[in-house]
């Protein structure tokens, strides 16, 4: 289990995820196993939410958050 408290594993999870996403959904063609990496960054990402996070820590995982939520997940910023 990762420590409760601490942000760094989650924000290395949610890293990884959503790389793995991104190069999932890059491929041709996306498969749709790609979800998966996406929401369990998604995941990661409103785990850190509940942790006493920096100010700009917690603007950034607020913004990937909102990335992920966008039809173009994981692959290139939301316009």
């Amino acid at each position: 289990a990762l420590a409760p408290t601490d942000w760094r594993p989650h924000l290395a999870l949610a890293a990884l995820h959503w790389k793995l996403a991104a190069v999932c959904l890059r491929a041709t063609p996306a498969s749709p196993a790609c979800a998966t990496d996406v929401a369990a960054a998604a995941s990661e990402y409103q785990a850190l939410l509940a942790l006493d996070l920096p100010p700009k820590l917690r603007a950034k995982v607020e913004w990937a958050l909102a990335q992920l939520a966008s039809a173009n997940a994981g692959v290139r910023p939301a316009s």
